[in-house]
């Protein structure tokens, strides 16, 4: 199994093992609990994500003349990443991309989340779970794991600490990279049998798709 955004990794964690149910739950309540600490804040600057229809490569180059405003949130596919920041500056990258036809769509989220603006409630959230130690401590799996973070498979205990769960609120998403991990060995040969999504929308099977129609 492979996961994407936090919640989904809290959920695949407890799948594999790694996390008791009582340190999911926890690990998911701290963050809850300081990712809305971040959108009552008064100083709070509005932030925006985007789904663009470009390389990561691609979109590297676009947002050279944003920087401290907008980062790569999440790399979907060889051809799919998110950007995430500042409202303002999603929005002007968003008229430069449909100006060119290239494929730009802003997501319905109230957060920039895997941006600069997670970085206030990172270390708050990791010190939550620091103090609470042993409930979230992580385990040995009993299933694969490929961490999006990472994107290398979860092999040991103690990988998925407190500090994991903080860079997870910062670092982007790499989904391309953790699902050829999962699916593929050094040799690029099938590793599985069946890919099954579980969410309410299958969001992320034209993603696999070309992922792994880009690996071979």
């Amino acid at each position: 199994m492979w996961s994407t955004s936090l919640s989904s990794n809290l959920a695949a964690a407890y799948a594999a093992g790694v996390l008791s149910l009582e340190g999911a739950i926890v690990t998911a309540y701290y963050r809850g609990l300081y990712m809305s600490a971040g959108l009552e804040a008064a100083d709070c600057i509005p932030g925006a994500m985007m789904a663009v229809g470009l390389s990561a490569a691609q979109l590297k180059v676009e947002l050279g003349a944003y920087a401290d405003r907008l980062t790569i949130a999440a790399i979907n596919s060889p051809s799919s990443v998110t950007v995430s920041g500042d409202l303002d500056a999603v929005t002007e990258l968003k008229e430069k991309l449909l100006a060119r036809k290239a494929f730009a769509r802003q997501l319905k989220v109230e957060q920039a989340f895997h941006s600069h603006h997670m970085a206030p409630m990172a270390p708050r959230y990791q010190a939550a779970l620091e103090g609470r130690q042993l409930v979230v401590c992580s385990q040995k799996p009993t299933a694969r794991m490929f961490s999006s973070v990472t994107a290398r498979i979860v092999s040991d205990s103690g990988s998925l600490g407190p500090g994991y769960w903080a860079a997870n609120m910062v670092q982007p998403v790499r989904f391309s990279d953790a699902l050829t991990g999962a699916v593929l060995d050094e040799e690029e040969k099938p590793t599985v049998d069946i890919l099954l999504e579980i969410g309410p929308h299958p969001a992320l099977k034209a993603p696999a798709k070309k992922s792994l129609n880009y690996s071979g």
